[in-house]
C-alpha cells in the first residue's frame, strides 16, 4: 500500500510489502496457529461444534491471508491479482468465522465468573465488525475511498484481541 498513509487509512497487510514483512507473516502466521490449537484444546468442553468449526475455519483463513500478501493498492481502487484476492476472500473467512465463534461461545463454553465482561468484549467485537461493514459498505455505494480503513481494521483487531 502507500507508505504515504498514515496508519488510519493504511490496513495491517500493508505491513506485508516493507522491510518488517517477517515480523507480519511471524504474527499472522502465530495467530493461525493460535487459533487452530485454540480450538484442538476446546474440542472436548465446546458443547457446539458450529463453535469449534468457527474457530478452525478462522485459523485456516488467517493463514490463508498471512501466506497471500495483499496488493499494494486497495481492491476498489483497481482489480486484485490471484493473490491479492486470495488475501481479501480470506480476511473476509475470518471474519465470518471468528464472528460466528464469537456470537456461540455464550452457548459452547461455560465460564465461570468472567461472563459479563466476556458479554461485554463480544458485543465490542460484533459490533466493530457491523460498524466496520457498514462504514465500508457505504463508501463503496457513495463511489468514495473509506478514509478509515485502518480505523476499523485496528478496531476490529482490538476488540477480537478483547
Amino acid at each position: 500500500m502507500r507508505q504515504t498513509l498514515g496508519s488510519l487509512v493504511q490496513p495491517l497487510s500493508s505491513l506485508a510489502r516493507t522491510e518488517c514483512a517477517w515480523l507480519w507473516f511471524v504474527t499472522v502466521t502465530a495467530g493461525a496457529a493460535g487459533l487452530l490449537a485454540l480450538a484442538g484444546a476446546l474440542r472436548r468442553q465446546a458443547r457446539l461444534r458450529a463453535f469449534l468449526i468457527g474457530l478452525t475455519t478462522a485459523g485456516i483463513g488467517l493463514g490463508v491471508a498471512g501466506a497471500c500478501p495483499a496488493d499494494p493498492w486497495f481492491p476498489w481502487e483497481r482489480s486484485p491479482t490471484l493473490g491479492g484476492g486470495l488475501h481479501c476472500g480470506a480476511v473476509g473467512i475470518v471474519l465470518i468465522g471468528f464472528s460466528a465463534a464469537i456470537a456461540l461461545r455464550s452457548r459452547s463454553l461455560t465460564m465461570n465468573g468472567s461472563g459479563r465482561w466476556c458479554r461485554a468484549a463480544e458485543v465490542l467485537y460484533l459490533g466493530s465488525v457491523a460498524g466496520a461493514t457498514l462504514y465500508l459498505g457505504v463508501a463503496a455505494w457513495d463511489g468514495r475511498p473509506p478514509r478509515l480503513f485502518g480505523f476499523w481494521e485496528r478496531l476490529v483487531l482490538a476488540s477480537a484481541l478483547a
